[in-house]
């Protein structure tokens, strides 16, 4: 989406989107594609590195092999990801799914196992290749709230080197035609020689949309000198889930 707006005396444009992505895997879950949270969401001093799918409020989605490959991993712990299964796609990533309520047979099968034989809930399986091969589409799971109390999917993609990569941007997407909402904006002095209205400290001001005219704008005009930099405090919505959740935008 690209939003042109007049800000006092500046002109700018913010490019600002959720999703840019083709679709080579099919979607990870039997429910109405829509998110609670982003890739890289600040999270009390870590980033989200995933995407949060809305359950509606409840449990017990199936959850579905986005590609072929195998299960690779399975977890299961009172805390952090709960139940969670990892499969190693035929294209060499992998595709994690957290806070299920339970998983299909022949990987609950294998976990019972575990737990009976350690005598313990908390597992955590390495498999082979052809323990458990899954098709596209095949149900590995079912949503939940495991590991945290709260209902939805966590999803995370990896590239081959088991590093996280943006599921909206390598092959999900999501509906999202809504504009962001801009509410502040930062004018921040980068060196000795910047200045805002006069002095070296940042400057913040609230923003107000005028939808007639097509803008925002704020009560007064500031006046910079030199290198200022310019951060925005914005918030993005995507259509399925626009009424209850704010999201973070990926690109300005």
């Amino acid at each position: 989406m690209q939003i042109c707006r007049v800000l006092g005396g500046f002109v700018f444009v913010v490019w600002a989107s959720l999703v840019h992505a083709e679709a080579p895997y099919g979607w990870p879950m039997d429910a109405q594609p829509a998110l609670t949270s982003t890739f890289g969401e600040y999270r009390s001093g870590r980033l989200h590195a995933a995407v949060d799918l809305k359950t509606w409020g409840r449990e017990g989605y199936p959850v579905l092999a986005v590609s072929d490959g195998y299960v690779w991993r399975v977890r299961t712990s009172p805390w952090g990801y709960g139940r969670a299964v990892y499969l190693r796609l035929q294209d060499g990533r992998y595709a994690i799914y957290a806070h299920l309520s339970g998983f299909a047979p022949r990987i609950a099968s294998r976990v019972t196992a575990e737990q009976e034989r350690r005598g313990t809930y908390s597992v955590n399986l390495f498999l082979k290749p052809d323990h458990i091969p899954v098709r596209r589409g095949e149900v590995v799971g079912f949503s939940g709230s495991t590991g945290i109390g709260v209902p939805h999917m966590h999803f995370e993609l990896r590239d081959d080197k088991n590093r996280p990569v943006n599921p909206l941007t390598h092959g999900f997407a999501v509906q999202d035609s809504i504009a962001p909402t801009i509410r502040a904006i930062a004018l921040v002095p980068l060196d000795a020689n910047g200045r805002v209205n006069d002095g070296p400290a940042p400057h913040v001001q609230g923003l107000r949309w005028h939808a007639r005219q097509g803008h925002y704008s704020s009560p007064k005009t500031p006046v910079i000198e030199g290198r200022v930099g310019v951060a925005l405090n914005v918030y993005d919505r995507a259509n399925a889930s626009a009424l209850t959740n704010r999201l973070a935008p990926y690109r300005m």
